[in-house]
């Protein structure tokens, strides 16, 4: 469609768009608290958003020349079971890739108790990365597939898998928790 007048940045669903975009022609309009999509036969309604619109599509855009590494999602969610059955109550890991090996540990020095693992990978070295297993688990079991490719960022990683799914895990940042992990 193509209207006269520019449009506002909204939200709709992709099956409202698809509806709306169904007409032949369509008049929009607004007033202070609506938005609205005319056609001959009816009229479309929208309220307007009391927050302004934030494009969350930048999010999804890596550097797929970055540092990255593949690795199969099993082998860090059986590390990460692991960890998290620490009777801590805040658990953080890490990992590091040296070699094409994924070092993953977890220190507990409140009850003495470490976790580490060794997992092969195919790719880059990569720095030390600090997340929270219980957050890193919920996100790998509901990705669809077993083959995950991690592209480094500043302070996060992309994970990305063959069929399309792109999603995006932030580093755990903790003065004291850093420095002893980059030691």
């Amino acid at each position: 469609q193509s209207f006269e007048k520019e449009l506002p940045q909204m939200v709709l669903s992709k099956e409202t768009c698809g509806g709306i975009s169904r007409f032949d022609s369509l008049d929009f309009s607004e007033s202070e608290r609506y938005h609205f999509f005319e056609t001959d036969v009816c009229k479309f309604g929208f309220i307007k958003p009391t927050y302004p619109f934030f494009d969350l599509t930048v999010f999804g855009k890596y550097d797929k020349e970055a540092p990255h590494f593949e690795v199969n999602k099993f082998d860090i969610i059986r590390f990460n079971e692991r960890a998290i059955s620490s009777p801590s109550k805040k658990v953080v890991a890490n990992f590091k890739v040296v070699s094409e090996v994924m070092k993953l540990e977890m220190k507990d020095a409140d009850y003495e108790r470490d976790v580490q693992d060794d997992v092969p990978v195919s790719g880059q070295d990569v720095e030390p990365f600090a997340y929270m297993p219980v957050n890193l688990n919920q996100l790998l079991k509901n990705v669809p597939d077993n083959d995950l490719t991690f592209y480094q960022a500043k302070n996060k990683y992309y994970i990305a898998g063959e069929s399309g799914c792109t999603t995006l895990i932030m580093e755990v940042i903790e003065p004291l928790l850093v420095e002893v992990i980059r030691s």
